[in-house]
């Protein structure tokens, strides 16, 4: 499920009926997916990384060259981004993208997860105009108790997932990158999860983390045929041969399954 003539954000909500259906979301490289499940329904979305929020700024070329996917042909972005000055004058500024991409980012993600119109919307220097979205928003008073991921890109590769699960004010960090941040970190902690449990109105949720592949890399091509990238929502209206609905999901390598 993603757009692949364009990169406007795609989305699907399908209700939990008498016929089983499957959503995947693969190719992930840097992009941004959303599981949002409940008894009754189930919302999915895939938002492009550089539509949505443009490369990440590196503020120094220390940052830079820690970040293991920087290559030779990524050297003139960098360049670029330096010598524009494109980086925000506010040096606390952690959003890691210039000021007009943040706008832009608040047109093209938080007031589709809200489910708003963009009457006016803004440009941004490192991608063309706005698209309006293919497919709902989400729509609350259809999922009560729901489970949520939010699917981000690490800053740096690493072994395998980071997940942050949120509960009220605490968070619960595991997995192999636990010590590493999202690539988007304040953008993902600060922006879009709050807005998600807000809207849903819940105080928990998952962040899981994962580690960017290149398709032109063979070794990490033959990774995204298999569950690298990878996000498998499955509902069966009779999962159990005797009538249960049921649900699951499978982010990568992590696994879960919900009875309904």
């Amino acid at each position: 499920m993603r757009t692949i003539e364009t990169e406007r954000a795609m989305s699907l909500q399908l209700p939990f009926e008498d016929e089983p259906f499957q959503i995947v979301i693969d190719g992930l490289m840097g992009c941004t997916a959303i599981v949002i499940a409940s008894n009754r329904a189930v919302w999915m979305t895939h938002l492009w990384e550089t539509y949505s929020n443009g490369k990440p700024v590196y503020t120094n070329e220390v940052e830079y060259r820690q970040d293991s996917l920087s290559t030779e042909e990524d050297e003139e972005f960098y360049t670029w981004m330096t010598d524009q000055e494109a980086i925000s004058e506010d040096p606390d500024d952690e959003y890691r993208d210039n000021r007009k991409s943040y706008k832009a980012f608040e047109d093209r993600v938080l007031s589709f997860l809200k489910g708003e119109t963009v009457p006016t919307p803004r440009t941004k220097n490192s991608k063309g105009a706005y698209l309006r979205p293919r497919g709902p928003g989400i729509t609350p008073d259809l999922f009560d108790n729901p489970q949520i991921w939010l699917v981000v890109p690490m800053a740096v590769d690493i072994a395998g997932t980071k997940t942050v699960t949120i509960k009220g004010k605490n968070t619960i960090v595991t997995g192999e990158g636990k010590g590493e941040k999202f690539t988007y970190e304040k953008r993902v902690m600060e922006r879009i999860a709050p807005l998600i449990m807000e809207r849903l109105g819940v105080d928990e949720m998952s962040i899981v983390g994962y580690a960017r592949l290149r398709e032109n890399i063979p070794s990490h091509a033959k990774l995204l045929q298999e569950e690298r990238g990878r996000v498998l929502f499955q509902y069966d209206p009779d999962s159990d041969g005797n009538g249960q609905k049921g649900w699951r999901v499978f982010i990568e390598s992590l696994y879960s399954r919900f009875s309904v």
